[in-house]
């Protein structure tokens, strides 16, 4: 499997590659890639009721890992839509935003959700200064969960973007797991 360089607030595009023989082994991955591969190319017809005038609309899969530039336009302005008030924070809370990675080791499938939801609920504590004062972040944070599937194993982490971690080696000694510092992409990036 090949990786592209990691990203701060969403996965990038391209973090695996898809192989022929995770294709036929998994039905649910044969349809995402069919779905992929039909993108931009379906339109919908919509009828206006009151002209009677029919409007098509191209179609997008909507999938991160979709190459077509269409459908990452599509991405972004979805995702600037739903974050742009997020993002307007973070901006006005700090000035030069930094961007960690907090990595759990691979588990074997099924996926647990209440496992992911503790150890999301455990980096909030342990980031909350309101919660402690002598480690955490120095601003406002964010906090996104990624999950990425494996032919055998999910490996869970999380990105987070702060002004700044207050005591990261106590936090890096708590979270039990490695932490990797990364520079935080602007919006633009998203949807690649």
């Amino acid at each position: 499997m090949s990786r592209a360089p990691p990203s701060s607030l969403s996965s990038p595009l391209g973090t695996f590659d898809i192989e022929e023989s995770i294709i036929e082994t998994y039905p649910v991955v044969k349809r995402i890639f069919d779905k992929i591969s039909r993108c931009g190319s379906i339109y919908l017809k919509f009828l206006n009721i009151k002209t009677l005038e029919i409007i098509d609309i191209q179609a997008f899969c909507d999938n991160r890992v979709c190459k077509n530039p269409m459908c990452q336009k599509y991405r972004l302005l979805k995702f600037m839509k739903e974050h742009m008030y997020q993002i307007f924070d973070i901006q006005r809370d700090m000035r030069k935003p930094k961007a960690w990675v907090f990595t759990i080791p691979s588990k074997k499938y099924p996926l647990d959700r209440k496992y992911c939801m503790s150890k999301l609920k455990f980096l909030y504590f342990l980031l909350s200064k309101d919660k402690h004062s002598n480690f955490g972040s120095n601003s406002m944070f964010s906090i996104h969960m990624d999950i990425k599937p494996g032919e055998d194993s999910w490996f869970l982490h999380f990105h987070v973007v702060s002004g700044g971690i207050t005591n990261l080696h106590f936090i890096r000694k708590k979270w039990k797991y490695m932490i990797r510092y990364q520079m935080a992409i602007s919006p633009k990036q998203f949807s690649r």
